[in-house]
């Protein structure tokens, strides 16, 4: 698709005619219209005075005198030198133009975090998209397709490393559950080291659903690979799910939203759900304080048997 336009700069324009007539400057702008269009102008004179609309030889010469000297010529054509360059720099600048916001338009449909964003954006080299074979593309379908494909890789991409992670912490690659003590006694030159390994307490879970388990791992994911947060210890883990079971009110279901808002906002941490209601009824209320001093001895008993 043929250019419709290019870039007038009027100071330019107006320093570089002010000499001119009125008939001299109609003639110019023809011209670099005639190029803009066409890429040249000939040098045939009868073309060049139906271009101008000047149709009298001597006012065309009188024209030419002056307009004539705003053109080059190239073998059998002329061209003005500084129009010549505005358009092939429009023309790269222009698919440029539709990558960039083809990727800016994906970015924000797709909701993404921050830290996605500008992953993807530093991953994101303008060239795969506008040139095949070092040749510029100009067909802005094809550059917006480019575009999309790639993007779409990069989400593809992203959701493997997040299942992976999620794999290795329910395989147990995690966190390891042990902690290392060693001794050291220096005899003489030499030193022994003595390493004791002493079992710590399991992870005491408010809800033992599968389904809550899972939520808690990709939380876990998401905490490393956003933040490169990892629980130093199970005490401090089990800090983690006894705020979450607090601020749930021992609800599964509501623990389980709160995971997925702090997912969906980009959060380090957990809060209340924004349509959080404060009153409940007062069996349901006596029904989730059981399940809570429930919870509490469970995490008192596993840290007395440390």
């Amino acid at each position: 698709m043929k250019d419709p336009a290019f870039l007038f700069y009027t100071k330019d324009f107006q320093s570089g005619t002010q000499d001119m007539s009125c008939d001299e400057v109609g003639a110019y702008l023809r011209l670099l219209m005639y190029q803009h269009q066409h890429g040249n102008i000939p040098v045939d004179k009868e073309r060049l005075m139906r271009i101008t609309s000047i149709f009298t030889i001597e006012k065309f010469d009188m024209v030419w005198e002056m307009v004539g000297n705003k053109f080059n010529q190239i073998g059998n054509h002329l061209v003005n030198n500084r129009l010549d360059k505005e358009i092939n720099q429009r023309s790269i600048n222009k698919p440029k133009k539709t990558a960039a916001a083809s990727l800016a338009g994906l970015i924000s449909s797709s909701k993404l975090s921050k830290d996605d964003q500008v992953r993807i954006k530093r991953n994101f080299k303008m060239d795969l998209f506008i040139y095949e074979n070092d040749v510029l593309i100009t067909d802005e379908t094809l550059i917006k397709t480019r575009v999309r494909e790639w993007f779409n890789t990069q989400l593809n991409n992203q959701k493997e490393t997040v299942n992976q992670m999620v794999n290795n912490y329910a395989n147990g690659d995690g966190d390891v559950n042990e902690n290392v003590s060693v001794n050291k006694e220096k005899e003489g030159t030499g030193e022994k080291i003595k390493k004791s390994i002493v079992k710590t307490s399991e992870i005491v879970f408010p809800f033992e659903t599968e389904l809550f388990k899972t939520q808690w791992q990709l939380w876990k994911a998401y905490k490393a690979k956003e933040f490169g947060f990892k629980y130093k210890s199970e005490s401090s883990e089990q800090a983690g799910l006894s705020e979450l079971n607090n601020l749930s009110g021992s609800d599964e279901k509501k623990a389980i939203a709160i995971i997925h808002q702090s997912l969906a906002k980009g959060w380090k941490g957990f809060f209340e759900l924004k349509n959080n209601q404060n009153e409940r009824s007062n069996s349901y209320t006596g029904q989730l304080k059981t399940v809570s001093d429930s919870f509490a001895r469970k995490i008192a008993e596993g840290l007395q048997s440390e």
